[in-house]
């Protein structure tokens, strides 16, 4: 399920316009050249009051946003943590041109250990809404993506599970965790 989800986020960065605005409603942009003349014309919505304190992060969001918009899978590999696999080449494919709109709830902060440093690294939490057309399965989704520091630059991440269900409220009042939404 977490992989899906990660498709999803991914998918929904497709529709961002290059230079996503600070106001909450971009209009939607057709597909940039050298993108697939079926490519989706989405929007991303990523409001001012949940960017994050730190500019480079919201660039490296407003990056793989436009990364995603542009359909280029290498590049969007690319952005990925080293130890870490996106998924495949079709199935990216297959969801960036069902995108039709997203928003970015929450940017969340975080301070973890890394295994190399005894002190507290900042991590990022994103959630975001998508909104897909009506061909797939369940068309509105939650996503949930983590952003961390390696070798000097901010990379995309999967976020442990208890994580996910924590950001996307899957936990019951006595504390034990529910299950998040079905895979589609």
């Amino acid at each position: 399920m977490l992989r899906k989800l990660w498709i999803l986020l991914i998918t929904a960065s497709v529709g961002c316009a290059a230079g996503c605005r600070e106001d909450v409603a971009p209009t939607p942009t057709p597909a940039p050249d050298g993108a697939a003349a079926d490519a989706p014309a989405g929007v991303i919505e990523f409001p001012a009051e949940v960017r994050a304190a730190d500019d480079t992060v919201n660039d490296f969001v407003h990056k793989v946003l436009t990364t995603c918009q542009s359909g280029d899978y290498d590049a969007f590999r690319l952005l990925w943590s080293a130890s870490e696999e996106p998924f495949p080449r079709t199935r990216y494919e297959r969801a960036w041109k069902s995108f039709r709109r997203a928003r970015v709830s929450k940017l969340i902060e975080m301070r973890t250990k890394t295994p190399d440093s005894t002190d507290l690294q900042p991590v990022y939490v994103v959630h975001a809404t998508v909104d897909l057309d009506a061909s797939v399965p369940e068309p509105e989704r939650d996503i949930v993506l983590l952003i961390k520091r390696e070798n000097e630059a901010w990379t995309l991440a999967r976020p442990p599970q208890h994580l996910v269900r924590k950001i996307l409220g899957h936990a019951n009042d006595n504390g034990a965790e529910s299950q998040p939404a079905a895979d589609p």
